[in-house]
């Protein structure tokens, strides 16, 4: 009797934390640990950015993938975007050739964004922007005017600083931490990051296309 009570109690304790164990394997906060891994790989890899005067982006390094835009009929591009004339959406018939890496950013990015907000993965009509700032690198004030809705940013890894700034419609300036905190904002408002010391990671979700829009969404009125 004693035996099977005992059987049948470390049986339950074993599914608890094995549940418990699981469900911690896909939080947020654990993706973006995988992701750092990934993340820190490349940048091993990555040759220093040249130094350019009067360019507004200049990362460390960065790759977009997903749903992006291009001239029409360019190699992928074969959908007409539904309001930009002579702008194709990436569309290609057959998937596109990734690096085994590229292939991990996109599955893990993905689990992330379905873990905030499924709604914005919805039929994968985004991009993912995944880039490295150091502090030799910089983002400077600019806007995402192609945007068709607000995107979805979040920072990881070690470094101080690099705060989002988001100007409102009056200038005013919103000093915004996204390290481990994923926040909304329109990429069409200015906007830029704080110098940064150490390695700032980022993931950016934004949207240059989605099937269910016939025009933008109007600009948020809150920049956050």
């Amino acid at each position: 009797m004693l035996r099977s009570i005992c059987t049948i109690f470390f049986g339950s304790l074993i599914k608890y934390f094995s549940v418990l164990l699981l469900s911690d394997m896909g939080s947020p906060q654990t993706i973006l640990l995988e992701l750092e891994i990934l993340y820190k790989q490349i940048s091993a890899r990555a040759k220093l950015p040249e130094q350019r005067t009067g360019k507004q982006v200049n990362f460390h390094w960065s790759v977009i993938l997903g749903r992006t835009t291009n001239t029409l009929n360019r190699s992928g591009f074969k959908l007409q975007h539904p309001f930009r004339k002579g702008v194709g959406v990436y569309w290609p018939e057959r998937k596109r050739k990734c690096s085994e890496i590229e292939e991990e950013l996109w599955t893990l990015a993905l689990r992330y964004l379905k873990r905030i907000d499924e709604n914005f993965a919805k039929s994968e009509d985004f991009a993912i922007q995944f880039s490295c700032l150091e502090e030799s690198s910089y983002v400077d004030w600019h806007m995402d005017s192609h945007d068709v809705c607000p995107q979805i940013a979040v920072s990881f890894g070690g470094f101080k600083g690099g705060e989002l700034c988001v100007k409102d419609n009056e200038g005013n300036v919103l000093l915004v931490n996204t390290r481990h905190n994923p926040v909304r904002f329109d990429g069409r408002r200015e906007h830029k990051v704080q110098p940064v010391q150490g390695t700032r990671f980022s993931l950016i979700f934004f949207k240059v296309y989605d099937r269910e829009l016939s025009l933008p969404l109007p600009v948020q009125i809150e920049p956050i």
